[in-house]
């Protein structure tokens, strides 16, 4: 049998493989309904009704002989809830069966409910179609869209896109390395240890290609039956997961990942039986230094490297957790509060300025009434030099959350003047953030053709964390600002133009207290075409809790996995050592060298290696903490900011703690390896 370390390799990749494509799986099912061959997005107001359209549909699917479904997000659970109108025109495919069987989805806790297509006739023609069996057809069918007046495009999937998927996912990207590293590590010092197997083989006058064809036969024989094994743990482990819900694309993506990790198993065995090491040295078990140092000590820099890094990572995470944990009581306080959700389909893209005003008109009366928040999340930078970030909020917004001035007084919205609370900073950065806000409500004026209003500023008080009901762009971490500049809205001038309304709303700065309000503006049908979905804040807070949970947990499975690959390249930095250095252990043994003597330099080496990557998170770590606490706002960009709020402080700790269990790791296997080596050159000698 080959050695149990490659053995050992093929088997870990082979459950990797299945938690990758589990991930990958689950990824896909939150994007959208699966199993389509391609899909058209279809945009604008066309010259036909829905009834027109979904008779099109209906005609064209029979015609073609493919299945077609319009997916629709959920008007009150757009996060967990979506809708499928299904036309069929292949009665043998698999998804003809989902009205009757349901969709089968990957993810139990997001549902897919399954309508005739004749549902969709009262809904607006626009969203996205996906095309079930040629997807060739979504050519035809969004030429048939376009004939009828609507901007049409059609879009199949392509392995460019997954692989960028793939990789647009920190957590799972980590699997990539980690694998591959285990994998070759295994293997490689697999080899080494069977070096005097290997020599005993070429001295019998094998070839390196006949002993790599041995090699591979008896490993197929183990794999014949851990492949049966893993196959009967993942179908029970999928039975009691999802039903067995694609089952299928599982095992296809899974066999996707195990293929590229084949593939790097065998070149790196290859590699390494090609390394020649002469007959006499080798039957004796040495191996020659080149092998050792490529094998060991590159692939060791390689896995601390790794280790610290997806350590590094874990805190982040679970510092993102925490922070997100600590605007729970706000998120509570928010009630039944809700944010709508804007089609990017319901109107083509000249039509876009008629759905900006219709909706910024309707956002702007909410606001004059009362029955908004405005809280939008902004750069600084986008009307001033200074960095750092700025809340735009409304009267409303200050009503329900309580923010204090200097003066120790709660802030309350001017009548008509543009008030900005600053935080504690230096003068000049003050008069820029004055004058950067005076020209953004200028600008603002212009657009909303009202008079220019005064900007008044007020001191904020200092230390104040402000909630920003989840407004923000993708850099955000957290809902809560510290020390961020307020830009208050004045109660009865309409500053704000319909088409940054808008905006505000699309970025998810609008948030509304009653949802009766959403309810009687979607009861307008041209209101409806536009609003696509309502969703109570609370419940997506709840939903992002979740995945940072999910997101907490994989990077805790990547450290595990980042600790075994350390474990496995200090067990390979001591038999690799051992190895190439058998005779002059011996030696040393006889003459009574000291265990730290004899292995000093292996020693040393990783000891420097530990203690100068813990020397360099210590010091950035530091740093970062003391640029945090002398941080004065405005004198640094969010992101800089964001990245330094996810230093905790324990980041030199966990190094050390797993620098340690490195070392150890090669101390032990240096203990255990030292009279075996002994003994065995003693019995060749």
């Amino acid at each position: 049998m080959p050695h149990r370390g490659i053995r050992f390799a093929y088997a870990a990749f082979l459950v990797f493989s299945c938690v990758a494509a589990f991930v990958v799986l689950r990824g896909d099912e939150q994007a959208g309904v699966q199993g389509n061959d391609a899909t058209v997005r279809v945009a604008g107001d066309g010259r036909a009704s829905g009834r027109q359209v979904v008779a099109m549909v209906e005609a064209f699917a029979h015609r073609r002989g493919v299945n077609v479904g319009k997916e629709q997000p959920d008007l009150t659970d757009p996060g967990n809830v979506r809708h499928l109108y299904l036309a069929v025109g292949d009665p043998d495919a698999p998804t003809t069966s989902w009205p009757s069987a349901g969709y089968p989805a990957f993810v139990p806790g997001i549902t897919t409910r399954i309508h005739d297509i004749g549902e969709a006739a009262s809904s607006h023609p626009g969203g996205y179609y996906m095309v079930f069996g040629d997807g060739e057809a979504a050519q035809e069918l969004a030429a048939e869209f376009t004939k009828l007046g609507f901007e049409a495009e059609a879009h199949r999937p392509t392995l460019t896109g997954w692989i960028a998927a793939y990789l647009s996912d920190g957590s799972l990207l980590w699997c990539l390395p980690i694998v591959t590293t285990v994998t070759m590590s295994l293997v490689a010092l697999s080899v080494i240890m069977d070096a005097k197997a290997y020599g005993i083989q070429r001295l019998q006058g094998r070839s390196f290609a006949a002993i790599l064809a041995r090699d591979l036969r008896l490993l197929l024989r183990f794999l014949a039956w851990l492949v049966p094994l893993l196959l009967a743990v993942l179908v029970a482990a999928l039975y009691a997961y999802n039903g067995l819900n694609q089952v299928a694309d599982f095992l296809m993506t899974a066999a996707g990942f195990a293929a590229v990790w084949t593939v790097v198993a065998l070149a790196t065995h290859v590699v390494a039986l090609t390394f020649r090491t002469r007959i006499v040295s080798a039957i004796k078990g040495e191996v020659s230094g080149l092998l050792a140092m490529l094998c060991t000590y590159a692939v060791r820099l390689a896995a601390v490297l790794l280790a610290f890094t997806v350590a590094v990572s874990v805190l982040a995470a679970w510092k993102t957790l925490e922070n997100h944990k600590a605007s729970r009581q706000q998120w509570v306080a928010a009630g039944h509060a809700v944010r709508v959700y804007l089609s990017g389909t319901a109107t083509s893209r000249e039509g876009v300025p008629v759905m900006e005003q219709a909706v910024g008109r309707w956002v702007r009366d909410a606001d004059r009434h009362g029955d908004a928040i405005i809280a939008v999340r902004r750069f600084l930078t986008e009307m001033t030099t200074v960095h750092g970030e700025l809340l735009v909020v409304n009267d409303t917004y200050l009503r329900h959350q309580r923010v204090m001035l200097a003066s120790g007084k709660p802030a309350r919205a001017a009548r008509r003047d543009v008030e900005v609370l600053i935080p504690p900073m230096p003068a000049h950065r003050q008069a820029e953030v004055v004058a950067g806000v005076t020209r953004w409500a200028a600008l603002m004026a212009d657009l909303a053709e009202t008079p220019v209003p005064k900007v008044v500023p007020r001191g904020l008080a200092e230390g104040q964390t402000l909630f920003a009901y989840g407004s923000g762009q993708g850099y955000v971490r957290d809902h809560l600002l510290s020390d961020s500049v307020v830009v208050v809205l004045p109660r009865e001038a309409d500053l704000i133009p319909p088409a940054e309304y808008t905006a505000y709303a699309t970025m998810g700065g609008v948030v509304f207290p009653d949802p009766a309000v959403v309810a009687k503006a979607r009861a307008d049908a041209a209101m409806a075409v536009y609003i696509n979905g309502v969703q109570p804040v609370a419940r997506k807070a709840a939903d992002e809790h979740r995945r940072l949970e999910w997101e907490f947990r994989f990077q805790l499975l990547n450290l595990a996995a980042a600790l075994a690959v350390l474990f496995v390249t200090g067990v390979g930095i001591g038999i690799g050592f051992c190895r190439k250095n058998a005779k002059r252990i011996f030696v040393q043994h006889v003459h009574g060298w000291s265990f730290l003597a004899t292995y000093r330099k292996v020693l040393t080496i990783e000891g420097a290696v530990i203690a100068a990557f813990l020397a360099w998170i210590t010091w950035d770590t530091l740093s970062s903490l003391a640029r945090l606490r002398g941080r004065i706002p405005g004198s640094m960009p969010p992101w800089e900011y964001d990245e330094l709020a996810a230093v905790t402080g324990w980041e030199p700790v966990l190094v050390a703690g797993i620098g340690s269990a490195g070392l150890g790791f090669i101390v032990a296997t240096l203990v255990s390896l030292n009279r075996r080596f002994v003994k065995e050159v003693s019995a060749d000698a």
